[in-house]
């Protein structure tokens, strides 16, 4: 199975039955986003977890505008991914308040793991990321997530992007005025996106500006 990752068509979980997941402010309703093919799978699992063992699961994360991802990285520093390079950007990840699962089944005096949890996730086509316990991606075909997200930006950008493409981006987003140059506003764009800042339009920058694009249109 193929992902397409238009963000036209992206599926919001509105529905009484995932509401019921979030309850505590975990995850703002803003976030309830998903490919349709992953919402599926998110929507099977809570009803699988729910029939199963009358627990709700509960999401703290899931869909992130390139802002939300910037501030992320800047907060955690090394080890987060930049803008265009995380599942979370495109509608294919989410993160579970696992601290708060394994709480409600020590209520119950039911054995549960990890283990048991990322198997049952599996089942509904999501993969655990292993340094990150709370972590799920939806892949496809066996291909990671850099490569899912590679492929797609490929089909839709190319390589990289012109520099034609990127002034048009950046003049959407109000970051070249009327006697700025490109070079100029690259630079802060790399600086608001917590990028290396050299004033070239290179591969990291070239992503980022994809995704605040297409998150634009989705807006």
């Amino acid at each position: 199975m193929e992902i397409s990752l238009c963000l036209k068509s992206i599926k919001v979980l509105g529905s009484s039955q995932f509401k019921n997941t979030v309850e505590g402010g975990y995850l703002h309703a803003g976030k309830a986003m998903l490919q349709p093919a992953a919402a599926d799978g998110c929507l099977e699992f809570i009803d699988y977890f729910d029939k199963t063992y009358d627990v709700k699961p509960c999401f703290s994360d899931m869909f992130r505008v390139a802002a939300d991802q910037a501030s992320l990285c800047r907060a955690r520093g090394k080890g987060c991914e930049t803008v265009g390079y995380s599942g979370h950007n495109v509608g294919l990840s989410f993160d579970l308040h696992t601290n708060r699962i394994f709480a409600q089944f020590r209520c119950m005096r039911v054995p549960y793991s990890l283990r048991t949890l990322r198997a049952d996730l599996r089942l509904f086509g999501w993969t655990p990321v292993e340094s990150r316990v709370w972590h799920f991606d939806f892949l496809s075909g066996g291909k990671s997530m850099r490569k899912i997200l590679d492929n797609s930006f490929e089909s839709q950008w190319g390589k990289r992007l012109s520099l034609d493409i990127a002034a048009n981006i950046l003049k959407d987003c109000g970051y070249i005025l009327a006697e700025e140059n490109v070079t100029s506003a690259i630079s802060k764009f790399q600086r608001d996106f917590a990028l290396g800042i050299t004033g070239k339009l290179n591969v990291f920058t070239c992503r980022a500006l994809a995704t605040v694009s297409t998150t634009i249109e989705l807006i």
